[in-house]
């Protein structure tokens, strides 16, 4: 669904939420179309009034980094984070 999803679309932009578990993993990540589109990462809920310990929000920026290809790494070098 990815694939099709960031491949298939014409947008610019995606605001994505992965401020949770259920959230899943950014494999799918690797689909966007480097120089193209950008991502928004939300990686800070609005859901409860608890702030998410800066190490927590770091991690997943790194794993996000780990789980990307060269590619998509060069296009989310362009990408931001969210609530």
């Amino acid at each position: 669904m990815a694939e099709i999803l960031f491949g298939g679309v014409n947008i610019d932009e995606f605001f994505l939420e992965y401020n949770n578990e259920r959230s899943g993993g950014f494999e799918p990540l690797r689909f966007i179309k480097p120089g193209h589109q950008k991502v928004v990462l939300g990686l800070v809920t609005t859901k409860n009034g608890e702030l998410e310990d800066p190490a927590q929000v770091k991690a997943r920026l790194q794993e996000e980094r780990r789980s990307s290809s060269a590619s998509t790494r060069s296009a989310l070098a362009h990408s931001a984070a969210s609530p």
